[in-house]
């Protein structure tokens, strides 16, 4: 392994001694204040106001994808089963990783 050029050994000036940068302008904290602030008119957080147009796209207005989105973040995704035959004694062989048959 070649030796590594660079890096905190040679720049130990690099090193971020106060540790990570605060999280306050993350686009995921950013985005999570804002579905956070209440609606004035409605009384209904962003948020709320978000998941009753998903309800409404998907069931109201028959929208499949978003019925599918739905489904998916309350069930989560439907689990795939692969079966893999491991049954040799050639350490040197490769295995063949085979989905079951649909009759199955």
């Amino acid at each position: 392994m070649a030796a590594r050029s660079g890096g905190f050994d040679k720049h130990p000036e690099n090193i971020n001694r106060n540790g990570r940068a605060p999280k306050e302008f993350t686009l995921t904290n950013l985005l999570r204040e804002t579905l956070n602030q209440t609606n004035d008119e409605t009384g209904k957080t962003k948020k709320q106001e978000v998941i009753d147009k998903m309800y409404e796209l998907a069931v109201e207005k028959g929208d499949v994808q978003m019925m599918k989105y739905l489904i998916d973040r309350i069930d989560g995704k439907p689990l795939q089963t692969i079966a893999a035959d491991i049954n040799t004694n050639d350490p040197d062989s490769v295995f063949e990783i085979v989905k079951p048959d649909a009759s199955t």
